[in-house]
């Protein structure tokens, strides 16, 4: 189904506002019986008819699925640079979803200043 970038805002301003949707450190997120209720209200505030709350998460899915994947592509790894590419309509919308990113945790084999390989052993 394609839409108008009109409609696509309306659904992401809708799931923002519904922080249950898409932040999983809240309990409510595991509810499955909530996020039926949420998703079935946000398609009565969609207006059409034809298209249930089932849908409507789908396409919330494919979108932020793609935010995920742009936002991977303009700061790659932890630690690169950022790219110049094209974020799209919808990019800015989204930055909401940042602060529910899950940060991989990093791995170096620089050790610093205050690790030592060795430890020196005197014995007098």
């Amino acid at each position: 189904m394609k839409f108008s970038q009109a409609v696509y805002e309306k659904l992401i301003e809708l799931v923002r506002e519904r922080p249950s949707l898409y932040d999983c450190k809240l309990r409510e997120h595991k509810d499955q019986v909530l996020q039926k209720k949420l998703w079935k209200t946000i398609a009565d505030l969609m207006g059409d008819k034809d298209i249930t709350g089932d849908d409507w998460k789908k396409i919330w899915r494919q979108k932020r699925d793609a935010f995920f994947k742009k936002r991977k592509e303009l700061y790659g790894q932890i630690g690169s640079a950022a790219k110049s590419v094209y974020k799209g309509p919808l990019y800015d919308q989204m930055l909401f979803l940042c602060d529910h990113i899950p940060v991989p945790s990093t791995v170096s084999n620089l050790v610093s200043d205050s690790q030592d390989l060795f430890t020196v052993v005197h014995t007098d």
